[in-house]
């Protein structure tokens, strides 16, 4: 049974009579899915690419506009002299029942979308052989795929010229036929509505004992059927195997996204939190052997081999997001540091799941109201209390975490530095960081305390103006912020921190810093602030002002060791949290979402 290319003319594609589109086959109507498919194949596959059906190129333009090169054919005449005006030269008519004009393995991807259903049951055999010839590695389909493959003819219900309803048993039979593969993960990704997307790779380099292991299932009752099938995908759960091998820790290099934010530009020269995290842990993600692009504010510098994907300083993160947006699709993970989690709309904009870890430093209690609307968000916390809280706030099943690390070397004791015996604090100048609760303490406990600030972050100058009409210029004494040079120095040189505040601490970056300089810390039972002190060994954990009074008035901080403190800091290095981060960029890489 031959094709009938006449039958695909204006009427078919504008008109109502002929099939389903209804005159609704439209650029406006179509791109905008054209566009999310594009951005799927432009992640997974490698161009160029063949468009088996092309009609009037629609998502030959689609894959255009995302950078990978596309042709197409088509049996109908008028679908290609009435196509896209930017992929004429592009497309040309071709029957594919009787062979196309491409060379072996041309085309790394052939795509095949809505067309396998039009191809007679004896033509298929045929074409399923000639677009595997044409494949270097891939073959995509989206096909209606039923239960069985005794489903009666549906042609008469919505377009007369689908005379092929089959099972995906029957494709992956077909395929089996010619040396492709049926890639179960793949095909879950690209997953369709009422149709299947089938995922097909050439399987010359599978090993000979994966293809003796590999069986098609048949399906012979209905019991089966419902035992075999998953209605989500439209793919048998019988196929799993083989599939493609998935990178281990330590394996394949991956190409790694890091998001900061608009805020700071990086390398931190002054005060920073998260944003010196984000520069600290692409550059150890690049010591790694991985790819790394880092988001940053314009002035910021990376290392050679990092690249720098710049934002305007100090603006909206809406501004920012427009600048990366279309670069989320090129990378096997992405650690969103921003506050905001503007890939939380990229990942709403497409079926496709995108490898994206989602990272909020704050509080819990901050967050907003209502979750990001996504199935998956990979949601990370900083400490095992910040995971549990974020849970608790959204209702998740599940959030990871992954402790915040610091350089080490840069972070050190200097034996040969003599310690004043003032106190420390050193945070924002905001009330949750609590300064006005450390000048109380100093007061109530007669000793001497140095605050060091930043300003420029602190929503308002009223607790600012509280905090330096509290101090004096001799006991408790008000600075401006340090540089991290500095910083150090005040660690190696102060007696010890106090870090009480007023919010739940996802992490604690100060209290690290200062115990890797061999400071001892004294904090409260906020946050994850006791999962970062060995209390008694390493500092303190307080439940009450009371109670750091006295640890204070009692002179027990000087029992505690420098070496004990350093040794804690340890645990927290920004190499075992690099190495967390890729543990889990493995697992999204590979598709393990959670």
């Amino acid at each position: 049974m031959e094709l009938d290319a006449n039958f695909y003319d204006r009427e078919y594609f504008e008109g109502s009579s002929k099939s389903g589109y209804g005159g609704n086959y439209r650029e406006e109507l179509e791109a905008p899915k054209m566009a999310l498919i594009a951005q799927f194949l432009k992640s997974c596959f490698r161009g160029p690419m063949l468009d088996v059906g092309c009609a009037y190129g629609f998502l030959c333009a689609a894959l255009q506009d995302a950078g990978i090169d596309a042709r197409g054919i088509d049996i109908s005449e008028y679908s290609i002299a009435n196509c896209l005006p930017q992929v004429k030269g592009k497309l040309s008519v071709c029957d594919v029942t009787l062979g196309t004009p491409f060379k072996d393995r041309e085309f790394p991807s052939v795509v095949a979308f809505q067309t396998m259903e039009h191809i007679p049951v004896d033509r298929i055999p045929l074409v399923v052989k000639e677009m595997c010839r044409i494949s270097g590695e891939y073959v995509v389909l989206e096909v209606p795929t039923w239960y069985d493959d005794k489903t009666p003819d549906r042609s008469d219900t919505f377009d007369k010229s689908h005379v092929s309803f089959y099972s995906a048993s029957f494709w992956v039979d077909q395929f089996y036929a010619e040396g492709f593969f049926l890639d179960v993960n793949l095909s879950h990704k690209l997953r369709g509505t009422d149709s299947s997307r089938l995922v097909f790779y050439r399987g010359d380099n599978v090993p000979a004992r994966v293809k003796d292991h590999f069986k098609v299932i048949r399906v012979a009752t209905e019991v089966e059927l419902k035992e075999l099938w998953d209605d989500h995908y439209g793919v048998p759960k019988g196929y799993e195997l083989p599939q493609p091998p998935q990178v281990k820790v330590g394996a394949t290099p991956l190409k790694i996204l890091v998001i900061s934010t608009t805020i700071f530009t990086v390398p931190a020269t002054g005060y920073s939190g998260l944003e010196q995290i984000a520069w600290e842990e692409a550059v150890e993600f690049h010591k790694a052997g991985h790819q790394v692009a880092l988001v940053a504010p314009t002035g910021s510098t990376v290392p050679e081999g990092v690249e720098l994907i710049p934002t305007p300083l100090r603006v909206d993160e809406s501004e920012a997001y427009p600048l990366y947006k279309d670069r989320l699709g090129e990378f096997d993970a992405i650690l969103d540091n921003s506050w905001l989690w503007y890939s939380v709309i990229a990942q709403m904009e497409t079926e496709k799941q995108l490898p994206v870890i989602h990272i909020y430093h704050s509080d819990p209690d901050y967050l907003w109201e209502n979750p990001p609307p996504i199935k998956f968000p990979c949601l990370v916390g900083l400490s095992r209390d910040h995971a549990r809280r974020i849970k608790e706030k959204w209702g998740f099943p599940e959030v990871k975490f992954n402790y915040n690390g610091i350089p080490l070397d840069f972070y050190r004791p200097d034996s040969s530095v003599q310690r004043n015996g003032r106190y420390l604090w050193c945070a924002r100048y905001n009330q949750p960081k609590a300064a006005m609760e450390a000048i109380a303490i100093a007061k109530a406990a007669g000793i001497s305390l140095d605050l060091y600030g930043n300003t420029s972050i602190i929503g308002g100058s009223d607790y600012l103006n509280q905090v330096m009409a509290a101090c004096d210029a001799t006991n408790i004494v008000f600075h401006l912020e340090a540089s991290r040079e500095d910083t150090v120095k005040l660690y190696q040189g102060h007696k010890a921190l106090i870090h009480l505040v007023n919010f739940n601490e996802p992490f604690g970056l100060v209290p690290v810093e200062a115990m890797a300089c061999g400071m001892p810390i004294i904090v409260n039972r906020r946050g994850a602030l006791p999962e970062l002190v060995e209390d008694g060994v390493s500092g303190f954990v307080v439940d009450t002002m009371e109670q750091a009074e006295e640890i204070i008035k009692s002179g027990k901080v000087d029992g505690i060791k420098p070496e004990d403190c350093r040794k804690r800091a340890e645990v927290f290095s920004i190499e075992a949290s690099a190495k967390g981060y890729l543990e889990l960029f493995r697992e999204v890489a590979s598709g393990e979402v959670w």
